[in-house]
């Protein structure tokens, strides 16, 4: 039983606990110092005013007081750790790497090993790095330490290794959040490895299970784009190019031979490869970033067309299994591949006989349906629409998986309009503008499942710790996401703030109705979505604690009054996060946006088409383009329209964000958590700037490295208070 002293301890911590929670540091601090003048000894007391300490950004006390908390219990490794954590966190990496030493030897605790491997990597001892998370890895089932040795052992390019760990985790996790970690290191070391370095060469499904696990989420990610492939494809040219002495699996070669030699896609060989499982679940689930890759598939399509209509062939299960999944691809990239004109004039005879058929006919071709698909939408044949939905209940699985994702999913899309709000009417001219562009083509185009886990939370910060606390995923918030597009935000907000409140705002109805259903595929539920114009906030009575507009601003009329109406629904302690182009990054969008003038090409399929055709050719003045290749947005028809041809776009540059934060009393905070890497490298080049404000440092590091910000600016701002 608990003394009346001891009660009256405990209700002070829990106090403090509430106004740590609730930010509000001067009060915890207020008591825990009279807790320390009763009890000078007290570690309870001594640990909760060093993490108060480190919230106002006051390292070195922090360290003071856990060191003399680790004075009093020399072998606790929990308060030793926390002495190393704020040691990281003041800059003094010898420091913390003595107590992590001094701690694990205590005890083999997951926070010193973890330590240790970061600061042995920090300063570059990468062995030492590495060897003290192998040592560790069999005795602890804890995943930080596989996930950080499959990252390290892929820097160092020992690709095997980061595979065999990426798969324990992949295997043996569920957590979505830390597969979304391994994504890079499993997939670059998939592309890396050479065919004759394969690991597990006798139980291979380990790597399916952890590939089907990536592809299942629809996942995008520009390492995903053909690592797998290579490893499907391993030993493809051991069995066809037997002469050849090249090892390596090689895209591009496999692209040139398909154009050269036509007779591969005959033998149905190749067919074979291109209808495994892996490479069927990667066309349906996810968008193909390779121009090497979209060849095979552009070529296998007008082979199949030509086999189907032309030659009146039948086709197998494995070939009709690719036309399947090839359809939903082309609907999901927008047509965004070339078209011959040849191809133009036997689809337009194809949908003709499709709709004589349709007239005389109570059955039609399922496979020229499907091929039909492959070019252009079926939602634009309304007697085809009502064919197959009324044939729903005879199809087999395939076909209704096509049926499914090309006419019923756009069909529930539209209809969710019923669940979003109105606010007023957009009467801008610029708004109205971009509204109608978004109206055919909702950008961006996604499946799956998108979120990113706290591990990388991009609300969460990275040097203002106070900015980090307040921003704390278990304290209610009002969230706004100000140009919420199809949803993705919404999405990630929703994950990480999961007890807040949302409300998502944007100007394309039809970009709310998409945002809606994946929000549902998502099991987001805590949204509010309304349609209107940005610059309406200003008559807006709800207040939020966090603001999110990014990718917004810089197509408006005026961002300044945009700025302004975000401004108007703010909290007084809230914070915005903007996202704004960058005009030096941006430097060779500008340049061939004025050739497109030039060349009076319009916002067109055909149009679109042409450039790409331009930029993969290589034509003399879309050589500077070619970076393109390489972005995610070139294989997309609604992002290569949202690239090129946005009716309006502006270009910042730092100097010029200082001051539109300046005379609208906005403090800059911050760039986003997901530079962290740009981060570390700008602190290494300027260290007396602890918190990464300088706007001059800042500019002269992007002249140095014009595609840092190649996205665009994402940072944090504030009010400034008086």
């Amino acid at each position: 039983m608990s003394t009346p002293t001891e009660t009256i301890i405990k209700n002070k911590i829990d106090l403090v606990k509430d106004y740590v929670n609730k930010n509000q540091l001067n009060n915890a601090e207020d008591i825990l110092n009279d807790l320390l003048q009763e009890d000078p000894a007290s570690i309870e007391s001594l640990v909760w005013l060093a993490l108060v300490k480190k919230m106002q950004g006051d390292f070195k006390s922090a360290i003071i007081l856990t060191t003399k908390a680790s004075n009093i219990v020399p072998n606790n490794t929990d308060i030793l750790n926390l002495i190393g954590l704020y040691s990281m966190d003041f800059g003094d990496d010898a420091k913390a790497l003595d107590i992590f030493k001094k701690s694990k030897q205590i005890n083999s605790n997951i926070t010193a090993i973890i330590g240790m491997s970061t600061l042995y990597w920090k300063l570059d001892k990468r062995t030492s790095a590495i060897n003290i998370l192998e040592e560790s890895i069999s005795k602890s089932k804890d995943y930080r330490i596989p996930m950080k040795l499959s990252a390290m052992q892929f820097e160092e390019k020992m690709y095997c290794q980061s595979i065999e760990n990426a798969c324990k985790l992949f295997l043996g996790v569920e957590d979505y959040g830390i597969m979304n970690n391994l994504k890079t290191p499993f997939a670059d070391s998939l592309f890396y490895l050479d065919k004759d370095t394969f690991p597990f060469s006798d139980n291979n499904d380990v790597i399916i299970s952890s590939i089907e696990k990536l592809l299942d989420d629809g996942s995008e990610y520009r390492n995903l784009k053909n690592g797998f492939f290579k490893f499907v494809f391993k030993d493809f040219k051991g069995d066809i190019f037997k002469d050849t002495k090249e090892k390596i699996f090689d895209e591009e070669f496999i692209s040139d031979y398909i154009n050269s030699n036509f007779d591969i896609l005959n033998d149905n060989y190749f067919i074979k490869y291109l209808s495994s499982d892996l490479l069927l679940k990667r066309l349906k689930n996810s968008l193909i970033c390779c121009h090497h890759i979209e060849n095979i598939y552009t070529q296998t399509r007008k082979h199949l067309l030509s086999k189907i209509f032309i030659d009146k062939l039948s086709i197998g299960e494995e070939e009709h299994k690719l036309l399947s999944a090839l359809c939903i691809q082309c609907d999901y990239n927008g047509y965004v591949w070339e078209i011959t004109d040849k191809e133009k004039r036997e689809i337009k005879n194809l949908e003709e006989k499709i709709n004589e058929d349709l007239k005389l006919a109570d059955d039609i071709n399922i496979n020229e349906v499907l091929i039909l698909a492959c070019y252009k939408p079926l939602l634009n044949n309304s007697s085809l629409v009502n064919y197959l939905s009324k044939k729903l209940i005879d199809t087999d699985e395939i076909n209704y998986e096509v049926i499914q994702s090309l006419i019923l999913e756009p069909l529930s899309i539209r209809e969710n309009n019923d669940h979003i709000k109105s606010f007023n009417k957009v009467k801008d001219k610029t708004s109205l503008e971009v509204m109608n562009m978004y109206k055919e083509h909702p950008y961006p185009k996604w499946k799956g499942i998108y979120y990113l886990p706290s591990e990388i939370n991009v609300y969460q910060t990275y040097y203002d710790k106070d900015l980090t606390e307040k921003n704390d995923p278990n304290i209610q918030k009002e969230i706004l996401i100000a140009g919420c597009g199809t949803g993705q935000e919404l999405v990630t907000a929703s994950k990480i703030y999961s007890n807040s409140n949302i409300t998502a705002i944007d100007i394309s109805l039809p970009s709310l109705c998409y945002a809606y259903k994946r929000a549902k595929d998502n099991d987001v539920n805590n949204f509010e979505l309304i349609h209107m114009d940005l610059l309406e906030l200003i008559n807006f009575e709800k207040k939020f604690d966090i603001i999110n507009c990014s990718g917004v601003l810089h197509h408006m009329n005026d961002p300044e009054l945009g700025l302004k109406a975000l401004i108007s629904c703010l909290k007084e302690d809230g914070y915005l996060n903007i996202g704004l182009y960058s005009r030096v990054a941006r430097e060779n969008i500008t340049k061939l946006r004025k050739l497109i003038l030039e060349n009076n090409l319009n916002n067109t399929q055909e149009s679109i088409t042409k450039i790409r055709k331009s930029i993969i050719l290589g034509y003399d003045e879309y050589k500077p383009f070619n970076h393109l290749l390489n972005v995610r947005d070139f294989y997309s028809f609604n992002e290569m329209q949202d690239l090129l041809f946005h009716p309006r776009e502006l270009l910042f540059n730092l100097e010029e964000i200082s001051d539109l934060l300046e005379r609208n009393n906005l403090e800059f905070i911050e760039f986003d958590n997901k530079y962290k890497k740009v981060k570390d490298i700008y602190h290494k080049n300027y260290p007396k700037d602890k918190k990464l404000r300088s706007i001059q440092n800042w500019s002269e590091f992007e002249n140095r490295h014009p595609l840092t910000f190649l996205g665009m600016y994402q940072f944090f701002a504030r009010k400034i208070k008086h």
